[in-house]
């Protein structure tokens, strides 16, 4: 390739002896970009299992303590809620104004980048009583 003087700029650059190529900067960056993509993406799916586990909890504790708000059984309740969080220690507070279920559980996650991780998830919910008649 010959280089052709136009003013005081040659071509491809001012100056320049050589002559770069560009042919395997692709195959490297995309060598260095898929695994760190693959890495953010699995930590990524780690903290929505987490969310999730937060999420499932939270809407059996709303849906348990509107239950006996509205005057269903609480054993049946609560066995039903313990079905649905098997490992969760569940709190009630029921009196004449409100019932009040306060559930830890663990949310556990296992991912392949970060291994398996465990979170305690608390939830709360609050009724206030229902009465009929």
């Amino acid at each position: 390739m010959t280089h052709q003087l136009i003013g005081c700029r040659t071509r491809p650059r001012c100056g320049s002896r050589w002559l770069f190529r560009d042919e395997g900067s692709t195959t490297l960056e995309t060598a260095i970009v898929i695994p760190l993509l693959t890495a953010i993406a699995a930590v990524f799916l780690g903290v929505l299992g987490w969310a999730w586990g937060g999420f499932t909890a939270g809407n059996a504790v709303q849906e348990a303590a509107r239950a006996v708000a509205r005057g269903d059984d609480q054993w049946m309740v609560h066995q039903h809620l313990q079905a649905t969080l098997p490992d969760a220690r569940i709190y009630w507070s029921v009196t004449d104004t409100e019932v009040r279920i306060r559930v830890e559980t663990v949310a556990r996650v296992r991912n392949a980048v970060l291994g398996d991780r465990w979170q305690t998830v608390v939830q709360e919910a609050t009724a206030p009583r229902e009465w009929s008649g």
